[in-house]
């Protein structure tokens, strides 16, 4: 329309048109660039997120990881003492018997002590 209207030599009538079409081309513009711009955060937004989830994800599995490996010193902490109770009460019937037998050496050498004088 507007060279239509210069080769009509119409100045006024060419310059009304370019307004007009620098008017839409700008609002076109504008609507592109809000457009790219929401885009852009949109993409940002969903970035940090899934950056969140990858590291929320990798915490979770370094505690997933410390507690196996807690569960397993606990786990062989207690074989562990249930080992040295076992340990102990064995230890316990051996020095019993022991005491036991002392006492009875004892009664036994008294008695050949007593029967020889």
């Amino acid at each position: 329309m507007i060279k239509s209207y210069e080769l009509k030599r119409d100045p006024g009538q060419a310059m009304a048109y370019q307004k007009v079409y620098n008017t839409v081309r700008d609002s076109i513009n504008k609507f592109e660039i809000a457009r790219n711009t929401e885009l852009l955060q949109s993409y940002f937004e969903l970035n940090n997120r899934l950056n969140d989830i990858a590291a929320f994800e990798k915490n979770e599995q370094a505690i997933k990881a410390k507690v196996k490996s807690q569960r397993l010193t606990i786990i062989s902490l207690s074989l562990s003492l249930v080992f040295v109770i076992a340990l102990l009460f064995v230890t316990y019937y051996y020095y019993k018997q022991k005491k036991q037998l002392n006492t009875q050496l004892r009664a036994q050498h008294q008695a050949l002590v007593n029967i020889s004088s």
